[in-house]
């Protein structure tokens, strides 16, 4: 075993700790520990000698019972690393876990973990199957040479300890289905209680699956599928939904879920199915953004183009910055004689404001953009930046017509624009420039130091 700790902490990195269950099939004993620094190699040591570790719940229950690898990386890897997820607590942070069933004639007799240092790259697939490749011709090699045991001093759990000589009845194969696919399903009770789930859907939630027994499905997954609320479609229910994993981490998955029946048909239940698509789900979002954006820019561009009322102009201008960007408000400013800004049109604001709401210039984003031809961004911060109200913590500012007014979009919370959001508020902002302004005689001009509050 001190052979396989070498081996994977050279050439996978940059530690292994390799351990062995008790007869019982109920403890993990540690047998090697290696790591490529010698400082690290001794706190793992000193860590794993400690006591051996129970393999009820957690990580190493996943890999010994399903006999299935596992992958954990940031920011999985630390809450595995807190739920003791590779049989032994980690001394220092990791960038990534891996685990693999350790075989003994056959049978799982251990697990082989494999950690790697903060500042690394994640573990890949590739890593995985070089891991499994490793630690199967270490056995098979001291299989060869006669060796009786796979570590000295310690007993490993006997061939046939977790599953006899019984024929595969139903029973058994809807449990091996569970544990051995590579699917994520999620069976839940009437009320929404998970009853069990697969490997992949443990992983994907990064919560091992003695953690989940019990929970709401509703903690983890928004919306809940209709058969949970008591519906039940004629065909499989499919459907994009939010997943917040365990680590906090927001994910899109898709689903398909369907009644869960008992053998004499009632319905005990739902099962769904979970796939990951957050990717897939990014790329439509961008798209629709698009889409939204060139038919609201169409629409502002046509009504300029047959000489719409300039009210009309601005409140079609303010509606499609909000909807499109999915911010709290926007509004259309126009600088006045005495050097302040007048809500003109708006989206979200209190009835009764478009008209009346005056803003200050002075040394706020808006004056910064009225003096200069790109937006102004606020990602994050407090009310007083923006002389509004207490609940506007983000926004976007772009001056109107060479200085006489500006589009302005706002929001309640911390928030970022992208190149594709600051395009279309430029485009609008152009096609209002000959809609929005004062009389020439008399308009105040800002200045860079006005606009500093200089």
């Amino acid at each position: 075993m001190d052979e396989i700790a070498r081996a994977v902490a050279n050439a996978i990195g940059d530690g292994c700790v390799v351990r062995l269950l008790d007869e019982r099939r109920e403890l993990l004993h540690a047998i090697a520990v290696d790591h490529r620094d010698e400082a690290r190699r001794a706190l793992i040591a000193a860590s794993a000698d400690a006591s051996p570790r129970r393999v009820r719940d957690g990580w190493a229950a996943t890999v010994v019972v399903d006999g299935r690898p596992l992958r954990l990386n940031p920011p999985a890897a630390r809450e595995g690393s807190r739920l003791d997820g590779c049989g032994h607590p980690l001394p220092h942070e990791v960038a990534g876990l891996m685990v693999v069933p350790l075989r003994w004639r056959g049978e799982v007799v251990g697990i082989v973990a494999a950690l790697r240092d903060r500042g690394g790259a994640p573990y890949s697939l590739r890593e995985q199957t070089l891991l499994e490749s490793l630690v199967g011709r270490a056995t098979r090699r001291a299989l060869a040479k006669g060796v009786t045991s796979p570590g000295a001093g310690v007993t490993a759990a006997a061939p046939g300890a977790l599953t006899g000589p019984d024929p595969l009845d139903a029973t058994t194969l809807a449990e091996q289905l569970m544990r051995r696919s590579h699917a994520a399903v999620w069976a839940t009770d009437p009320a929404g209680r998970t009853l069990a789930v697969t490997p992949a859907l443990s992983e994907l939630v990064a919560l091992p699956a003695s953690r989940l027994i019990g929970l709401p499905m509703g903690d983890f997954v928004d919306p809940l599928p209709l058969s949970l609320a008591g519906q039940v479609p004629d065909e499989p229910e499919r459907g994009d939904r939010q997943l917040l994993r365990a680590d906090g981490v927001r994910l899109w998955v898709a689903t398909t879920s369907t009644p869960l029946v008992d053998a004499a048909g009632r319905r005990r239940g739902t099962l769904t199915t979970v796939a990951e698509v957050t990717e897939r789900k990014r790329v439509e979002v961008a798209l629709r953004l698009r889409l939204d954006a060139a038919r609201q820019l169409t629409r502002l561009l046509a009504g300029v183009l047959r000489g719409d009322e300039p009210a009309r102009l601005l409140a079609c201008a303010a509606d499609a910055a909000a909807d499109v960007l999915g911010v709290r408000r926007s509004g259309v400013f126009e600088l006045r004689r005495d050097g302040g800004l007048l809500l003109r049109a708006g989206h979200g604001w209190r009835p009764g404001l478009v008209g009346r709401q005056r803003v200050a210039t002075l040394g706020t984003p808006a004056a910064v953009a009225l003096t200069g031809s790109s937006p102004i961004v606020v990602r994050d911060a407090e009310h007083a930046a923006f002389a509004l109200d207490a609940n506007v913590r983000s926004g976007c500012w772009i001056g109107i017509g060479d200085g006489r007014g500006v589009l302005a979009v706002l929001h309640d919370a911390p928030r970022d624009f992208d190149r594709d959001e600051l395009d279309f508020l430029s485009s609008l902002a152009e096609a209002l420039s000959g809609c929005i302004g004062v009389a020439a005689s008399g308009v105040t001009r800002l200045t860079v130091a006005d606009a500093a509050g200089g």
